[in-house]
């Protein structure tokens, strides 16, 4: 269990007493300038909050504050929303509601515990409180209890059919079918969407007609299965030994080696950015998408695709879902792969030997029962597309992190570096358009369990442009493969849902 921005639990208990939040945004203003239902169920949060931003708060209504909230939580903003919610007084009748809110704020602060009590509340009083459901299948799927958070979005869809075509319960049907593998449901669910878009915008039906296709072709195997010669394979890193990047060389045939990051941030899992390895790799496509690069200004457009195998001779990997995003830059990687997609094998980025390590469930647990205790580290494993882990920051601050291996060594999030109380010194970065990126650097310790990990000079980042796009989750502290490169083995265990971390001298 682990607490977030220095709050005790007691504290922490304080707020959600005093907390009153809300389940669905009915709106009795009309004389607002946006449909600010409408913009809710339309998963536009940030609109919402830029139109309460401009009122005076004091004057809003009971549920206006509570859609503010939410909203601000929603869009990254977890701190700001925390301040506010304190603010506001219980009133015994709205409990439910109260307590719903009270869950996106604790969820996008990284208190999933917290988050978990709260929503349970809420759901006691009130079984059908409809943002009270969605955050708690959101909050599922970064405890791993994917089948779960199925279950309650199938709830959901037949206590609320007036909500099933909204753009919000759309995206979130994505993520849960996604996370849980059940293509057959992606492939109804996007053709539904389909049909129901049809009339209104032709193009984008085209596209969701499209995907769906592409999930009807492959709706019956596991994604990301892999198949190994042994129960223990690896395959080496490529490049030097200074190389700030976890990556590995792919061929087809008789091509050139093409260069594919292991990003444990991407949470696409597969992405294709090289044109040559597109066309040899003979990829099924479906719809027109966009995607975030962390390194880029713009989102990129490109196209859902599937791949039906890579492979790597030691093993072989099935079934790939991505997108083919075209190199942004000549040097981008030509592919990104995301390692924890695979849950089949317990996979370890080895940077002592420097090689990726895949192992069956079996044969990493008889590697563990040769380690003695003290020579690793287990931690809990939180997410359902990245690794969010809980961190100690300078002795007396729990944290979330995130281990993120597209990154570059460790960041912190301003706001909690605030709280920490960092000296910090003002800094600039250009982005790839030229725009100006400001940011700050400060000294800290980060622990892992036991494991120390110093820094003289860390990034400091609002990380603004980092949250996650439905439950506003952002970690506190970013943890890329500089810190893990040289003497470390991190392993993730997709069996037991934890991260393992040798140390030096292991």
């Amino acid at each position: 269990m682990f607490f977030l921005n220095g709050m005790s639990w007691i504290k922490c208990l304080a707020i959600m007493m005093a907390f009153t939040l809300f389940s669905l945004p009915l709106l009795p203003d009309s004389r607002a300038r946006i449909d600010l239902n409408q913009a809710y169920w339309d998963a536009d949060f940030i609109q919402i909050v830029d139109c309460f931003q401009k009122r005076n708060y004091q004057s809003l209504s009971l549920d206006e504050k509570l859609l503010f909230i939410e909203c601000l939580a929603r869009t990254g903003r977890n701190n700001l929303a925390g301040e506010k919610i304190k603010q506001i007084d219980i009133e015994q009748s709205h409990r439910s509601r109260i307590y719903a809110c009270a869950g996106w704020v604790f969820l996008s602060s990284g208190y999933l515990d917290k988050a978990e009590d709260i929503l349970d509340k809420s759901l006691e009083l009130d079984g059908n409180t409809p943002n009270a459901m969605l955050a708690k299948m959101l909050l599922l799927l970064y405890l791993k209890q994917y089948g779960k958070s199925e279950k309650l979005f199938d709830h959901f869809l037949k206590s609320n059919p007036n909500l099933v075509h909204s753009f919000q319960v759309f995206l979130i049907g994505v993520e849960i079918f996604s996370a849980v593998g059940n293509l057959p449901k992606m492939f109804n669910w996007y053709n539904q969407r389909a049909k129901w878009m049809k009339k209104s915008d032709k193009q984008t039906a085209e596209n969701l007609k499209a995907s769906a296709r592409l999930y009807k072709s492959i709706r019956k195997e596991k994604l990301f299965e892999t198949t190994t010669e042994a129960d223990t394979v690896t395959l080496p890193f490529a490049g030097t030994p200074d190389n700030g990047y976890f990556f590995i060389n792919f061929r087809t045939g008789k091509s050139r080696p093409f260069r594919i990051i292991l990003d444990t941030g991407n949470a696409t899992g597969w992405m294709i950015h090289d044109r040559e390895l597109y066309d040899n790799l003979k990829l099924k496509i479906g719809g027109r998408t966009t995607a975030i690069i962390g390194t880029e200004a713009q989102a990129l457009d490109g196209y859902r695709v599937y791949t039906e195998l890579l492979d790597f001779e030691s093993f072989q990997l099935h079934h790939l879902i991505g997108f083919y995003i075209p190199k942004p830059r000549s040097d981008f990687f030509d592919g990104n792969l995301n390692p924890i997609f695979i849950r089949n094998r317990v996979i370890s980025l080895d940077g002592k030997k420097r090689q990726l390590v895949l192992r069956t469930k079996a044969a990493f647990d008889c590697y563990l029962a040769n380690l003695r205790p003290e020579e690793y580290v287990r931690l809990p494993w939180y997410g359902y597309e990245q690794v969010f882990l809980p961190v100690m920051v300078n002795q007396k601050m729990n944290g979330l992190g995130i281990i993120e291996t597209g990154a570059e060594d460790i960041a912190v999030k301003l706001s909690f570096a605030q709280i920490l109380r960092l000296p910090l010194k003002p800094k600039i970065r250009y982005l790839s358009n030229g725009k100006v990126y400001r940011f700050f650097e400060a000294p800290i310790s980060v622990f892992l369990g036991q494991w120390r990990f110093d820094r003289k000079n860390i990034e400091v980042w609002s990380f603004e442009r980092f949250y996650r796009r439905l439950s506003g989750l952002t970690a506190d502290v970013v943890l890329g493969p500089q810190v893990f490169k040289e003497n470390w083995i991190v392993s993730f265990d997709p069996f037991s849902r934890q991260v393992f971390i040798e140390g030096p001298g292991t």
